[in-house]
Parts: C-alpha cells; structure tokens; sequence
C-alpha cells in the first residue's frame, strides 16, 4: 500500500516538503519516514488527520490538492456504490448517507440539542449530500439551507428533495466565503470547520447571522497537540473551538460522543474487514480501503486518547 493509499484519498507531499515538516508529525508519535520505510503499517499512520494538518498548516504545500474534486469523489462513490450503502445501514442504523460517521444516538443528541420548531430557519454549512440536513428539516417542518463546496453534493441533495424544494434549498458555497443569507434561527457546522482557513473569522460571521436567542451547531474533531497534556488540551473548554467561542462572547456547551465513536468504530472496521469483496465486485475497492484506512485511525487515536468528537452548542 503506497503513501497516497494511506492519506486516504489525499495526494502525496514531495519528499522536501515531507522533511520540512517531520518536527509537526512527531507530535503524533510517528515518524512520517517510519511509513515511508514500511516500518510501520499505513493503515496505523493517523492518515486522515494528518491529511487536514497539511491542508491546515501548509495549504498549497499539499501537491494537486482540490477539495471540491475530493469531495466530488467520495460523494460520487457513496450514492452509487450499493456495497455502500448496505454497510452505512448495517453499521448507523440509517441511511442517511453522511461522512460525518453519525449514529442514531448522535442524530438524536443532534435534534435535541437544536430544538427546532415548527417555521424556522436552518442554515447547514457543509451539508454535503444534504441527508442530514434533509433529516433536520424534516423533524420539525423547517425551512433550511444547505451549503456545501462540492457540486456532486449538492446536485444530488436537490435531485433527491425536489418535492420538498419548498422548504428546502442546497447551494454550492465555501465556508470560507459566505455569501449574505437572511437571518437564521440555528446555524449548523457538522465536521466542516477543518476547512476554514481562520476559524475565528468564520464563527465571527456565522454569529453574526443569528437572529437573537439563535443557536449555533457544531461537531468537531480536536487532536492533542502535546501527548504530555492530552487530558488538559483535549478537555471541551480547552479546544481551538471553545477558545474562539469564548473570545467573541458566545456562551456554549460540549457534549463529548467519543465514547460513542469508539463503538460504531469498532463495529464498522469489522464490518468492513468482512465486505471488502462486496465493494471490489462493484469497482469500489479504492473507496473501500479509503474508509477502513480512515476509521482504523480514527478508533485507534480515539482509543489511546488522542482525539475527542464534541458537539459544541452556541447562543448569542
């Protein structure tokens, strides 16, 4: 298995820029050279949060990295590949075709959090295919929006809700450009914050359009920066998240679902490790390792306490 393998779907760096930056992966415990070499397994190496702390840190470093044709890919895959869809049911328990890794439990953390009402206004930013924020809409007849950087997503989000258009719309858009849209009651950012390029300027914004008392959504990833203060960096006040909350006065709450994470995690590398064929007979065995690759990682950071999954809810 090659190096742009274990990233996940994400491309390859040079080896220059892999030297420049060998100081930030030993934060992880693992040297970027160790994968190189075949000392370690790829499938060990923290490949998809790696990949983010390229994009994060280095931006145009990371060679022909293009978000929306990434996105377009994994869309693309997970409407037509029924292998998919098949293990997404058995391991979920829904079929609400997501990236965000959401079980029942999480989606109903989720609703109730937000506590929609019958007439409101929903503003989703990275909505992706629009599943959730179909669900969301549905749950308690409100208007929602949906924005997502990537024009498969958002095509199929419309295809698939067209007798629904009357309280439902998704639009290509970039969180790091936000269009004006009218006020909204909640706002929510479901695993999208990796891509903005300041954060502080994004939740800036997203306030900012929040009607009063309006509720702000959402679900991040947060890594340790320092194994030797995991516990303390990791802690829900504590995150790059909270800290921009707090700078720009927006009181909060954490809900920490990394206990959770580490269930369906489980069960979705055994399901996988057992379905590999299913997704090869379909054409789909680069989507399969992508995803093992990625949730092995996921479960074993999360297990070793690397990682922790909150839902941040906001009010102005």
């Amino acid at each position: 298995m090659d190096l742009k393998t274990a990233l996940a779907g994400f491309t390859v760096l040079t080896g220059a820029e892999l030297s420049d930056i060998s100081e930030d992966l030993k934060e992880y415990g693992q040297s970027i050279h160790d994968v190189l070499e075949g000392l370690i397994e790829p499938d060990i190496f923290i490949a998809n949060h790696l990949s983010w702390l390229f994009l994060q840190k280095y931006g145009l470093d990371v060679e022909g990295f293009d978000a929306k044709e990434s996105y377009d890919y994994l869309y693309r895959n997970m409407e037509e590949c029924k292998a998919f869809r098949r293990y997404w049911e058995r391991i979920h328990g829904h079929n609400l075709l997501t990236l965000d890794n959401l079980d029942q439990e999480a989606l109903a953390q989720i609703a109730g959090l937000l506590g929609l009402q019958d007439g409101e206004r929903l503003l989703d930013i990275g909505c992706g295919n629009g599943y959730l924020t179909e669900y969301l809409s549905d749950s308690a007849n409100v208007i929602a929006i949906g924005i997502d950087i990537s024009p498969v997503a958002i095509e199929l989000a419309n295809k698939r809700t067209l007798m629904k258009k009357a309280r439902l719309e998704f639009k290509i858009g970039d969180i790091n450009n936000l269009k004006a849209f009218p006020d909204f009651n909640s706002i929510t950012v479901i695993e999208a914050l990796y891509t903005a390029h300041d954060i502080g300027s994004v939740l800036w914004r997203l306030k900012a359009m929040l009607l009063p008392k309006g509720r702000l959504l959402l679900v991040i990833n947060q890594t340790s920066k320092d194994p030797a203060h995991k516990t303390v960096l990791l802690a829900p006040e504590n995150t790059d998240l909270a800290l921009e909350l707090t700078r720009l006065g927006l009181f909060f709450k954490a809900v920490d679902i990394s206990d959770g994470d580490i269930s369906f995690l489980t069960r979705s590398v055994a399901d996988l490790a057992k379905c590999e064929t299913e997704f090869r007979q379909e054409g789909f065995g680069d989507f399969w390792a992508d995803r093992i690759i990625h949730d092995r990682a996921s479960l074993l950071e999360t297990q070793l306490g690397h990682l922790k999954r909150y839902i941040y809810l906001a009010s102005n």
